[in-house]
């Protein structure tokens, strides 16, 4: 963890399909229990935008994955996102615009801290809520009847 960051919550949310019980340990080794918030089932959309709106950037660290939901939803709420070099997820990425491709868990402490640092995220939600114009039904529209 960026030993800068002092003024940070992360919550865990989403169902998980490992144990939780290395990720406890660690948390509570380094003393950081009111740190975290965990909600390990699935969100129905009632409280999906909670989460969304509550957040500064979404990080998805996957291990393994093609494409992700989660990513479109981020970018929905305009959420810069953080993710791993897996599967197809980083053709998502507009790296340092849209988010941030990382491929360890160093480089992935050094860009949440990087993004914290550089005060990224009006930047970032900017860039996105026009990005994602390119992908509305308007512009699809366009394309079809060009």
């Amino acid at each position: 963890m960026n030993s800068s960051l002092s003024d940070f919550k992360i919550v865990i949310a989403g169902e998980n399909y490992e144990s939780m019980s290395k990720y406890y340990n660690l948390i509570n080794k380094f003393n950081l229990e009111e740190k975290f918030m965990f909600d390990l089932k699935f969100i129905d959309q009632n409280n999906t935008a909670k989460y969304f709106m509550a957040s500064d950037i979404v990080v998805m660290p996957y291990k393994h994955g093609s494409q992700s939901g989660v990513l479109s939803l981020a970018y929905n709420f305009n959420r810069p996102v953080i993710v791993t070099n897996v599967g197809g997820l980083s053709e998502y990425i507009v790296n340092g615009k849209t988010g941030f491709v990382v491929n360890d868990e160093k480089e992935l402490s050094n860009k949440i801290g990087h993004f914290f640092k550089e005060n990224l995220f009006g930047e970032m939600s900017s860039f996105i809520r026009d990005y994602k114009k390119q992908f509305s039904w308007e512009e699809f529209e366009r394309k079809v009847n060009e």
